[in-house]
């Protein structure tokens, strides 16, 4: 279990000491004044970057002062300390954790009254981290810090072998020193090739472009709110709830989300929605993909290459032409059926083209705020705003007028963003939106062989 806090500071641990001890700081009166979450993505065909976490203090005492010689933390207030957001939960009366990351900045302010010391603590999660960290052969030439001993003439080269793409990403963070307790990596479906880096490229690009070679935009790296890295395959998309059955690592969790008159239909199992918009637009439709393998040294042919190209005739001609493209993926062959390269490749253009030809509804808005405890909807809502994470599904119900709207429409999480400033002193004035992603993009996989996650 987390500990109790709406901030805490790990103070006088080491960077990537799972257990280290957490000090709660919002137990000084009025410490905490205000904080924001920003973490995933906002489309699913984007990568996911550094998540990102602000927390307003006022110091009244100067108790996080690093010039006050008499604070209780006086000379343990530092860069990349770990720290810590907790959201209390009102209706259960339990504390959980929204973020988990590193200090990497504290900026004071002075206050003209002299009275009070504003400080902003900047927190990222382990995603800046791992990208800080450049990968370099060994020095003696054959036990590299990264990857395996390199072949003749790449002495020089930070050096992978072919390997299934989950063992790819392990070896790149243990590489990285980063503990098993910060990794979720699920077990891949395809082989990657081998691969050269140059000394000092990030390690974070190195696993991002093996989460590419399982599948561009499907299959995802993030950190989720525990702090902890994860690597999703594409059955963590295609089918979430049989992946979620063989692992104990994710906490995969479907919600309902409604208007008020779905919040009064079920009560009990519906968060309140407060906030709703979409789009149906041109930009997300795509008809034409083309996708490659990387080749060392060995160019595909004329036909291969036109062989990797798909289109939709019917949605070329009703909308022109919608491209999508991911050239030079690592990708080797697929584990599930032994599919070569370019046939597996192939596979993740048809995907796109036959699941995004024609226009969806997209959610460009979704929202929801605190409620009083025993209000109707309150206890799922405060649930939803204590638990939900990057990767959960959330089926939509909201009316229209004149009979339009939607009702359980699906969709999944790809990014959180919370606002949060306080309400009384019981629990805090929330403010949580959603980027989503429709799950009708993820309906048509008959061009994949089924297999593990």
């Amino acid at each position: 279990m987390p500990p109790d806090g709406r901030f805490l500071i790990a103070f006088g641990g080491d960077t990537l000491d799972w257990d280290a001890t957490f000090t709660r700081i919002d137990s000084h009166p009025s410490l905490v004044a205000s904080y924001t979450i920003d973490r995933g993505r906002q489309l699913e065909l984007d990568r996911t970057d550094t998540g990102r976490a602000t927390v307003q203090v006022s110091d009244r005492d100067g108790i996080l002062d690093p010039t006050n010689s008499s604070g209780p933390y006086y000379g343990l207030i530092e860069p990349m300390l770990q720290a810590m957001i907790g959201r209390y939960n009102p209706v259960n009366d339990t504390w959980y954790t929204r973020f988990r990351g590193f200090i990497s900045e504290l900026d004071y302010r002075f206050d003209p009254s002299q009275q009070v010391n504003m400080l902003t603590v900047e927190l990222v999660d382990l995603f800046e981290f791992l990208s800080t960290v450049e990968m370099q052969p060994g020095t003696d030439g054959t036990i590299p810090f990264f990857g395996d001993a390199p072949p003749k003439g790449s002495e020089d080269q930070v050096y992978f072998s072919a390997e299934n793409v989950d063992s790819r990403i392990l070896r790149v963070l243990i590489g990285a020193g980063i503990p098993d307790e910060y990794q979720v990596i699920f077990s891949g479906n395809v082989e990657l090739h081998h691969t050269v880096y140059s000394p000092g490229e990030s390690a974070m690009s190195a696993v991002q472009e093996a989460a590419d070679g399982e599948f561009p935009g499907v299959s995802n790296v993030y950190v989720d709110r525990l702090g902890r890295l994860c690597f999703h395959g594409r059955f963590a998309k295609f089918s979430p709830e049989d992946v979620d059955a063989t692992t104990d690592q994710w906490d995969f969790i479907e919600w309902k989300a409604g208007d008020h008159t779905a919040v009064n239909a079920d009560p009990v199992g519906t968060a309140h929605l407060r906030e709703f918009a979409f789009n149906r637009g041109l930009a997300m439709i795509l008809n034409q993909g083309y996708a490659t393998p990387k080749r060392d040294g060995v160019p595909l042919t004329a036909a291969e290459a036109a062989g990797q190209l798909f289109r939709d005739t019917g949605s070329v001609t009703h909308f022109g032409v919608r491209p999508w493209s991911a050239q030079d993926l690592l990708t080797k062959k697929c584990l599930v059926d032994g599919a070569d390269d370019l046939t597996e490749t192939g596979r993740f253009a048809q995907y796109y083209v036959a699941n995004y030809k024609q226009p969806r509804n997209r959610s460009t808005a979704c929202g929801f705020r605190t409620m009083r405890p025993g209000t109707q909807g309150a206890t799922k809502t405060w649930e939803l705003m204590s638990k939900i994470d990057v990767a959960d599904l959330v089926l939509i119900t909201v009316a229209s007028p004149g009979g339009g709207g939607f009702h359980l429409e699906p969709f999944y999480v790809e990014g959180v963003h919370e606002q949060v400033g306080p309400l009384n002193g019981v629990y805090d004035d929330v403010t949580l939106a959603l980027d989503l992603s429709p799950k009708a993009y993820f309906d048509d996989v008959s061009m994949f062989p089924d297999g593990p996650a």
